[in-house]
């Protein structure tokens, strides 16, 4: 078995896990993949590694078919696109939307959640004047 191979390009994998470690910010499919090694107890360094192995089997596929890389091909992140759609209607329809509003002057402001994700709570502030 082994654990970690120390006899590569080192400059490569460098590269690799850097790249994995940024994607899991942007990309769904690659934070989700990443979370589910975090929660297998794997350590950061591990985690990445993993997600760094996951997109070298997508970029080897994408080389060897002669293909871009396309979202809308990756089944994988087409799934869990998915499954975070059906959980943002499942709580939107089973869970209360806090919105505070308040009058100033003549400017009516609302401020609602709109999105949870791994960064936390985007929030809509919406002013209306009149």
């Amino acid at each position: 078995m082994v654990g970690f191979r120390w006899s590569c390009d080192k400059q490569l994998r460098d590269a690799v896990t850097d790249f994995a470690a940024d994607t899991g910010l942007v990309n769904p499919w690659a934070a989700d993949l990443y979370d589910r090694a975090r929660e297998r107890g794997h350590d950061h360094a591990h985690s990445v590694r993993i997600l760094a192995r996951a997109w070298l089997h997508v970029i080897w596929h994408c080389w060897q078919d002669g293909l871009a890389y396309d979202p809308s091909q990756h089944h994988a992140l087409q799934r869990v696109l998915a499954q975070q759609n059906q959980t943002a209607c499942h709580r939107a329809s089973h869970s209360p939307t806090t919105t505070t509003e308040w009058q100033d002057g003549d400017l009516h402001t609302s401020v609602r959640p709109a999105v949870t994700s791994r960064a936390g709570t985007r929030w809509v502030v919406t002013r209306v004047k009149g």
